[in-house]
């Protein structure tokens, strides 16, 4: 017997849907070479305040499009955006990587915080010098799926109150 295909997709959406939910609730694990030694690091599914901090750096990455797109001007401003932005995306991993100040519970606020941005100062430098821009430009899409956006969008949706779906005209015209 043969299986049709679904004409909306339903099927392929469940599956993504499925690998989605199993990336954000393992996390993913990369590898980093520094001074011979091979050292391991796993990303998971951030905390609302990860998440913060996440959003505030890639809002401050702003590659300018228009220099960019243009053929005579796509060297000079690569190297800009480059030059701009090589420490802040370290540093976004470096956020993600070590994750959330009270995962360093035993102590008090202040030492937690204060234990936090030492690791993330000393992992940016790490990333800094050795993710190459293929690895970054993997860790990205990794790191936006484990993200969750689309749930926490659909979180503050649900909340707020704000309408989810828009009316169907049909639905309203047969009723009236």
């Amino acid at each position: 017997m043969e299986k049709k295909e679904n004409p909306d997709g339903a099927e392929q959406k469940a599956l993504e849907r499925k690998e989605l939910d199993l990336l954000v609730g393992r996390g993913f694990r990369f590898h980093v070479t520094a001074g011979g030694r091979k050292k391991t690091f796993e990303i998971r599914e951030p905390t609302a305040w990860v998440l913060d901090c996440l959003s505030a750096l890639w809002l401050e990455m702003e590659p300018d499009d228009r220099l960019l797109s243009g053929e005579d001007t796509f060297l000079t401003a690569s190297k800009q955006a480059v030059r701009k932005n090589a420490r802040r995306m370290a540093r976004v991993f470096a956020v993600a990587t070590a994750g959330d100040p009270y995962s360093f519970f035993p102590f008090s606020r202040w030492v937690r915080r204060l234990l936090h941005r030492a690791r993330v100062k000393r992992l940016t430098r790490l990333f800094y010098h050795t993710l190459r821009p293929s690895m970054m430009k993997e860790l990205s899409v990794y790191l936006l799926a484990t993200g969750n956006l689309a749930d926490f969008i659909n979180s503050m949706r649900l909340l707020s109150g704000a309408r989810t779906t828009l009316p169907i005209k049909s639905r309203i015209e047969k009723q009236g």
